[in-house]
C-alpha cells in the first residue's frame, strides 16, 4: 500500500514538472510575440515622432532665419533715416 501511494505521488509529480515545463514554454513564446508586436508598434511610431521632431526644428530654424532678416532690414531702415 506505501509503495502504490509513493509511485502515485511520483506520477503525480512527474505530471506536474511536465505541466509546469510547458506552461514556462508557452509563456515565453507569449513572451516574445509580445516583444515583436511592441517593436512593431513602437518602430514606426518613434520614426514618426523624430520625423516631426526634425520638422519642428527645420520650422524653427526656418522661423530664427525670418527674423534675423526681419531685424537687418528694420536696422537698415532704421539707418537711412
Amino acid at each position: 500500500m506505501a509503495e502504490d501511494n509513493a509511485k502515485r505521488a511520483m506520477a503525480d509529480a512527474a505530471r506536474l514538472a511536465e505541466e509546469l515545463r510547458h506552461e514556462q514554454e508557452h509563456a515565453g513564446q507569449i513572451e516574445r510575440l509580445r516583444r515583436a508586436l511592441e517593436s512593431q508598434v513602437t518602430s514606426p511610431l518613434s520614426h514618426m515622432f523624430s520625423k516631426n521632431g526634425s520638422l519642428k526644428a527645420g520650422s524653427d530654424k526656418h522661423k530664427i532665419i525670418l527674423n534675423q532678416h526681419n531685424y537687418k532690414t528694420t536696422e537698415q531702415k532704421i539707418t537711412k533715416s
